[in-house]
């Protein structure tokens, strides 16, 4: 399965709404903060609504009935693929947000990070240069993971004519641009995972280059 985490999560409607067609029964949402959370049973999202547990009422009508039934089946499989994703190391991490979404971007890479197991892969695409490189920094310093890359994506759109194929001096549109930060997570001599102090350092690190940025 593949754990998307959002904070607070988003509506399945919005998931089918992506189209994936097969692939979309191997995606499960889970919102960041059930993650974060010391008991992800008492939150909101994993809790049954009142209506749900009180299932005695026999003069109930056949619609209400099938709401309750179809409710208490989403939070079962709610509970299904909490307990999936937490029982077991993640393979591997992928995050990518915007320019409106540097800090949640930065909070859950470190809360996968916590959880990407050793040998994991990350990979995080972000249009702003200064976090990334700060992250970047970091986990090279922390000994935790090898093959730290950070790369610029550039796409750029050409004019094909003949005799005339150049690309064009102006685009109106940048498609895919932005830099992608990609590593490996790994394991010390002693067989435990390393790597993992670095993960608040470089989320603060990368607060305060945007913070700069901004006042600039």
């Amino acid at each position: 399965k593949r754990g998307e985490s959002r904070a607070g999560g988003c509506s399945d409607r919005a998931i089918t709404e992506l189209d994936l067609g097969e692939r979309r029964k191997i995606v499960r949402d889970i919102p960041i903060d059930v993650l974060q959370s010391p008991d992800p049973s008492s939150h909101e999202w994993l809790r049954p609504p009142a209506d749900v547990i009180e299932t005695g009422n026999d003069g109930a009508a056949e619609d209400v009935r099938v709401r309750r039934e179809a409710r208490a089946e989403r939070v079962r499989q709610r509970q299904a693929d909490h307990d999936d994703i937490v029982s077991r190391p993640l393979d591997g991490l992928v995050i990518v947000s915007g320019e409106d979404d540097v800090e949640l971007a930065a909070e859950t890479t470190q809360v996968g990070l916590g959880r990407l197991g050793a040998g994991g892969r990350l990979a995080i695409f972000g249009q702003n240069l200064q976090p990334l490189a700060a992250r970047q920094g970091e986990m090279r310093g922390s000994g935790g993971y090898v093959d730290v890359r950070l790369i610029q994506l550039f796409t750029r759109e050409y004019q094909v004519l003949p005799m005339r194929t150049h690309p064009h001096m102006s685009a109106d549109a940048q498609l895919c641009e932005g830099f992608l930060l990609t590593a490996t997570k790994i394991v010390g001599n002693d067989g435990e995972q390393v790597g993992g102090n670095e993960q608040t350092a470089a989320t603060e690190s990368g607060a305060a280059a945007l913070k700069r940025r901004r006042r600039t």
